[in-house]
């Protein structure tokens, strides 16, 4: 499953992010039909982050004795999770609301405050994430991390993961 994290990671990004910009497209539109379709998308997006943090945990565990690496895995999984247990409490919160809609618009755009916050969250954890892999080469192909100091971006071998050595900086400057 660690290779899985990687195809899975992309959908409750855009999903959860996406399930806020049609609720709150709703309310400045004054289109209430459409916060069903913005719920939809948060519990695809839950499911989705519950599938990437499953996975990225399982893809996480051969760093997590490594020094620096380690400590960075750990902040990224501890984000990761958090993000998670929030998007559960609301999607869970906002079911009643699906079930029967209030009679007021507060209830919903309480959630959405949450939400909101679950976004910044969320944006967080994927900046990490993205760190793990463009600056500490965590998952990147033994062939690639390799090839990357002299601009080679030849991705034939991707049986093996590496963490490149602490003298490697990243890609070479054009």
């Amino acid at each position: 499953m660690p290779g899985w994290h990687p195809l899975i990671v992309h959908f409750p990004i855009a999903l959860l992010t996406f399930s806020l910009i049609v609720d709150l497209a709703a309310l400045l539109a004054k289109r209430p039909a459409w916060h069903p379709v913005a719920y939809a998308l948060l519990v695809a997006g839950t499911v989705a982050a519950t599938a990437a943090v499953i996975s990225g945990n399982a893809a996480a565990a051969p760093y997590r004795e490594i020094e620096v690496i380690g400590e960075l895995v750990g902040q990224h999984e501890d984000s990761g999770s958090l993000v998670l247990v929030l998007y559960l409490i609301v999607t869970l919160g906002r079911l009643p609301l699906q079930l029967r809609p209030p009679s007021s618009s507060w209830p919903l755009r309480s959630w959405l405050i949450v939400a909101a916050a679950g976004c910044v969250l969320l944006w967080r954890a994927s900046a990490l994430g993205g760190s793990l892999v463009f600056e500490h080469g965590v998952g990147v192909a033994r062939g690639v991390a390799q090839r990357r100091g002299q601009g080679i971006a030849d991705q034939t071998d991707t049986s093996q993961v590496i963490i490149p050595p602490p003298s490697w900086s990243g890609p070479a400057s054009p």
